[in-house]
């Protein structure tokens, strides 16, 4: 599979979520991140742009849960069924 031009979501986008786009922009992935407290800014300067959870989800191939999914979150937020894991975990 090629990465290129694939969007990664990243939830959250502190210190971990911005190292994990420093990594997918080498890549090529197109960058969309979601966040409580996050500065429409930070994202900007690696290039992505700053959405709002369903359309994260919605808009991702791949997604990235750089803090506690649980933090603020219900499951249905998620899709029901699907789970997710703090600090780059796996939704399965």
């Amino acid at each position: 599979m090629r990465l290129r031009g694939k969007t990664i979501g990243i939830v959250g986008f502190g210190r971990i979520g911005l190292a994990v786009a420093g990594k997918a922009r080498a890549f090529g992935f197109n960058i969309i991140a979601e966040g409580p407290a996050v500065a429409w800014g930070t994202v900007d300067a690696v290039g992505g742009r700053l959405v709002d959870l369903p359309e994260l989800l919605a808009g991702s191939r791949f997604c990235n849960a750089a803090r506690a999914v649980d933090g603020g979150y219900s499951q249905s937020d998620w899709g029901g069924g699907t789970g997710g894991y703090e600090a780059g975990g796996v939704f399965d």
